[in-house]
């Protein structure tokens, strides 16, 4: 196991994923490459039959492929980040236990950060299984001032997950997730990363599967949600030394951004007091940066919270009845 050099670490946190975690592993396992790669799984403190599960998984594949290490129940930064001390790969990558790789998902991107020479390699999520790219797809290099955009406004759905790290450039700029933080922290981790790159490549295809699973973190909505604009200050102080020639364009839109997501969160869940204390905190007027910009719903729902904040509230709290069925402002 010690002579063995794995090409990509890739960092599997799980806490109670009996439903799904088999799917997952099988994804890494299935992929064209995977033999040369190594899959971390940080069982985080599971009660249910997920360990079970990993064991009878494991005892398919070398040990020197796939390994669990169980820690006691921290949350998923806490499990990400024992999985980056424990990596051994040159390159470093994620997976969620409930989600899934597209079988060329190691290959593409380690093969487009390698022929580039780019510092990160970037592919696109979709929530629609049906949806994943089943060929291989090449990756392109791409300026850096355009994938931030792309990323910024949603026109390519790239995440913490779909993106390929070197583990040099982490160890160098000390890069964690935040273990104080619930909401936010992957994406506080992804733009801080990308913000120390200088060269990146870009795999347009859907070569990652993310699962939204009801109960959730994500889909729970409590006052802890407004961490997520803890994060994005977070990612505004490292990017004035990283990148300070991005981090006006990144602040002017990103911090807005999320306001309008966590106000549609707490006016579709009747939250009245959470939603008026951001209100209170924050000038309605500055929603008109996310109102030029991204997809016409955000625009929509941006212009409207910088008229009337109230009529916002009142039209996500009567929306939420049918935005399940209809899929409304999904993306908001």
């Amino acid at each position: 196991m010690s002579d063995f050099k794995p090409a990509i670490s890739v960092i599997m946190p799980c806490y109670n994923a009996e439903k799904y975690i088999e799917t997952a592993i099988r994804s890494f396992a299935e992929n064209t490459i995977s033999t040369k790669c190594e899959l971390i799984i940080i069982n985080d403190g599971s009660t249910d039959g997920t360990r079970k599960i990993i064991d009878d998984m494991c005892s398919c594949y070398p040990d020197n492929v796939i390994r669990c290490i169980d820690i006691p129940n921290g949350g998923v930064s806490a499990a990400r980040n024992r999985g980056i001390r424990e990596a051994r790969g040159k390159y470093i990558s994620f997976i969620d236990s409930d989600d899934m790789y597209a079988k060329y998902f190691l290959e593409a991107l380690l093969s487009g950060i390698r022929r580039t020479r780019a510092d990160t390699c970037c592919c696109c999520w979709t929530r629609s299984e049906d949806s994943l790219t089943k060929q291989k797809v090449e990756a392109v290099p791409v300026k850096k001032k355009k994938l931030l955009n792309n990323i910024l406004y949603k026109t390519k759905l790239v995440a913490v997950w779909s993106t390929l790290y070197r583990r040099s450039i982490i160890a160098a700029e000390n890069l964690r997730f935040s273990e104080t933080i619930k909401y936010g922290e992957d994406i506080e981790f992804l733009w801080k990363y990308l913000s120390c790159c200088k060269t990146f490549a870009l795999v347009n295809a859907n070569y990652y599967f993310y699962r939204l699973v009801p109960g959730s973190a994500m889909n729970r909505v409590t006052w802890d949600k407004t961490q997520m604009l803890d994060a994005v200050m977070n990612i505004i102080g490292k990017m004035k030394t990283s990148s300070p020639e991005y981090v006006e364009s990144f602040a002017s839109y990103m911090l807005p951004r999320k306001l309008i997501s966590l106000q549609k969160d707490f006016a579709s869940h009747g939250e009245l007091e959470y939603f008026s204390r951001i209100e209170s905190q924050y000038d309605k007027k500055m929603m008109l940066h996310v109102a030029g910009r991204g997809k016409p719903e955000v625009r929509l729902a941006a212009l409207t919270y910088a008229v009337s904040p109230r009529s916002f509230y009142l039209f996500f709290r009567q929306l939420s009845g049918i935005q399940n069925k209809m899929k409304l402002f999904q993306e908001l």
